[in-house]
Parts: C-alpha cells; sequence; structure tokens
C-alpha cells in the first residue's frame, strides 16, 4: 500500500512539473487590506470607507505565453462612515462586499521570477449588515438595500516559485469605483449617501499553484 501512495505521490508531482513547462493556468488566494480609500462627499455628507481587510480568490487562463485572461472574487467586510454636513450626525453603516472582476493580464517572464500587470473591469455588491440597518433604524429611517457599483481595475504583481507548482504572489492593485448611493427614507426626510467617485489601493499577498 505504501509503495502504490508513494508511487501515485511521483507519478502526481511529475505531471505537475511537465504541465508546469506549459505554466498555463494559475490558481490563487491572497490576503488583502485597503491602506487608503479617496475620501467622498456631495451636498449634504462627507463620507469615507473603514479599512477592515478581506480575500481574493482567482483564476488565470493564459492564451498565450505571456498573456491571459484572469477571473476573481473578493470578500471584505467594509462599511461607510458618513457626517451630515447640516445636522452633524454621523452613520455607521457596516456592510459585506462581494467583488467580482474580470481582468487582462500580462506578465513579463515566465521563469521562477514573473512580474506582472493586469487591468480590467468590474461589479461591487455593498451588502449592508445586521448592524447598520440598527444604526439607521435608532435615527428613524427604514432599511436600506443592497447595492452593486461598476469598477476598474489596475494592478502589478510579483510571482515567485517556492516549491514545485507552489508559488507566491505579492500585489498592489488599485480600484477606482463609485461610493454606494444607499437610500431610504423616513418621517422626515430622505436619506441619500453619496455615490461620488472613490479610489482604493489594496496590497495583498499570497499563495498560487501553477499548472
Amino acid at each position: 500500500m505504501r509503495l502504490k501512495v508513494a508511487v501515485f505521490l511521483v507519478f502526481v508531482f511529475t505531471m505537475a512539473s511537465l504541465l508546469r513547462a506549459q505554466n498555463r493556468l494559475e490558481l490563487a488566494a491572497e490576503a488583502n487590506s485597503p491602506i487608503s480609500a479617496k475620501e467622498f462627499s456631495n451636498a449634504n455628507f462627507t463620507g469615507d470607507f473603514t479599512k477592515s481587510g478581506g480575500f481574493l480568490v482567482s483564476g488565470r487562463l493564459f492564451f498565450f505565453e505571456k498573456t491571459g485572461l484572469e477571473l476573481g472574487y473578493g470578500f471584505s467586510r467594509n462599511g461607510l462612515k458618513l457626517r451630515d454636513l447640516v445636522s452633524g450626525a454621523t452613520f455607521s453603516l457596516p456592510s459585506d462586499e462581494h467583488s467580482f472582476d474580470v481582468n487582462l493580464v500580462h506578465r513579463f517572464a515566465t521563469g521562477r521570477i514573473r512580474p506582472w500587470l493586469m487591468t480590467g473591469s468590474g461589479v461591487i455588491s455593498y451588502r449592508p449588515r445586521d448592524a447598520a440597518q440598527a444604526n439607521l433604524a435608532r435615527a428613524g429611517f427604514l432599511p436600506i438595500s443592497n447595492v452593486s457599483r461598476p469598477k476598474w481595475n489596475f494592478g502589478v504583481g510579483l510571482d515567485v516559485t517556492v516549491l514545485g507548482p507552489l508559488d507566491a504572489r505579492i500585489a498592489l492593485r488599485n480600484y477606482l469605483t463609485l461610493a454606494p448611493n444607499f437610500s431610504t427614507t423616513s418621517l422626515t426626510g430622505t436619506f441619500q449617501a453619496p455615490g461620488s467617485v472613490v479610489i482604493f489601493v489594496q496590497p495583498s499577498i499570497g499563495v498560487l499553484l501553477s499548472f
């Protein structure tokens, strides 16, 4: 039995090494956290995002030796911090953020060290958590619904071979998007979060498998 397992493992690593020579497919998992986000405002509110961490999983398929397509899904638990310029009241709207991306990727080398850049677009879905609804309810507002906003992506990174098909990745991604324009009403008026343009700068570190 042990001999069969050993033979199977040798076969798996041999096939992985052969496939790696083609290096056409990459599967990655990364941890990230925004280091900056542009503040936004309108005539009634100013606001910014909290800077909570999250993760990104992605897959890349290289149609050519150095150019390919990336599909990605990201999750983080951020939120909005808003201040009413008229009354001075503040609102905290924590939300779950789900992002879906499609990017074009170009790597400058195919060896052990592979710098790359990517650009593309996607969408962010902001889903208010119970705490956000509770904060609005205390202020007399009705619950708010999920909001989806488009985004444009640009990033650079470096992949380094660690052992066999296992690699390490360091990346810096920039997201240009629109703040969620949450809207709700109360007996005294309407609450409309500013849907201004915002920019996220998001470093990440992770691992990937190359085939």
